[in-house]
């Protein structure tokens, strides 16, 4: 393995462990790198949460957005926005938790951990059993297809 050189590396400024620049978030509206890892990132914003969400500030903010009109909790959004896609999904997760249906491998390399894919959503039962990695790409590939037809 190459010896990574400066540019690649970082440090974090809270935990103080030099890691790869990769593990850091990048901010599109300053256009760097953030000083803290995306690990202790993670970690103070979960305190902070912790910490304020019985604040009169967190249910302020909450109060703020839920009386915005148009305001949809996020998991309601899918089902209203993709009625029949949810309804697929729900019913597959539901058969699979139940026992009747038994997740397969990934049909192109064989990975144990995967996702179902639906052709066809009226049919919720026929899935095909895709690796994360392949879902994506079959996704790709399908909205590449459908700007190509427009």
């Amino acid at each position: 393995m190459l010896p990574m050189s400066e540019l690649e590396v970082k440090e974090c400024s809270s935990c103080k462990v030099t890691k790869s620049i990769e593990e850091f978030n990048f901010s599109w509206k300053k256009r760097y790198r953030r000083k803290m890892c995306k690990e202790c990132q993670r970690a103070k914003n979960t305190q902070w949460f912790r910490d304020h969400r019985d604040t009169e500030k967190g249910r302020r903010d909450y109060e703020r957005r839920k009386n915005k009109p148009g305001f949809i909790p996020a998991g309601k959004l899918a089902s209203i926005r993709f009625p029949e896609k949810y309804k697929a999904r729900n019913t597959l997760m539901n058969a699979v938790k139940a026992g009747k249906i038994k997740r397969g491998l990934c049909v192109k390399c064989g990975a144990q951990k995967v996702e179902g894919h639906h052709p066809d959503y009226s049919k919720p039962l026929e899935a095909v059993w895709l690796c994360n990695k392949h879902h994506m790409e079959l996704h790709r590939k399908s909205d590449l297809l459908s700007r190509i037809n427009e």
